[in-house]
């Protein structure tokens, strides 16, 4: 009987590390999105940088 319980109880802790894992995958995903779309606001913010809606491209115009 007690091998049963800890057969179940490591399965219940192998989940929960598996669980664990995907969601800390998912949140270094998100975070790597964030990353770059900041760095794509900061391209943008300067005055000299801006985005092509109809080639869907950052354009940069000379400064004079």
């Amino acid at each position: 009987m007690s091998l049963l319980a800890l057969i179940i109880s490591c399965y219940a802790a192998y989940t929960v590390f598996k669980t664990t894992r995907m969601f800390r995958q998912e949140i270094d995903e998100k975070d790597e999105m964030i990353r770059e779309q900041e760095k794509l606001i900061q391209k943008l913010s300067f005055s000299h940088v801006s985005y092509c809606v109809n080639c869907s491209k950052i354009v940069c115009r000379e400064v004079v």
